[in-house]
């Protein structure tokens, strides 16, 4: 089943430069939303939260935010089950800037599936 992730806050959010994620027939590369879909495994791995939800609050938005930037690209690489797409060193640290990102800005993230 696929997912689109949208994200939704009231201060806008500019990425320079760009993110380069997986986009969607309905969702960006990461400015605004992404394909949800794409990092699902890799995110609730890390987290313990699952991106297939209709609404994930800021309160854990930023506890997300938190968990990537505080795990190393190798040490994530390494907890792969094998469920995830091969995830390159430059995607990983666009993912952790962009979950930042909306984390201050006080984001909510809607999923669309």
């Amino acid at each position: 089943m696929g997912l689109d992730s949208f994200w939704k806050t009231d201060q806008p959010v500019k990425f320079d430069p760009p993110l380069n994620l997986v986009g969607g027939a309905f969702s960006a590369f990461g400015e605004g939303s992404f394909r949800g879909k794409a990092y699902n495994s890799l995110i609730q791995r890390l987290t313990g939260v699952s991106l297939y939800q209709h609404a994930i609050d800021n309160v854990t938005i930023r506890k997300m935010a938190a968990e990537l930037r505080d795990t190393p690209y190798l040490w994530a690489i390494l907890k792969r089950d094998g469920t995830d797409e091969d995830i390159s060193a430059g995607e990983y640290a666009d993912l952790q800037r962009m979950f930042a990102a909306y984390a201050e800005a006080g984001a909510v993230l809607n999923g669309w599936w």
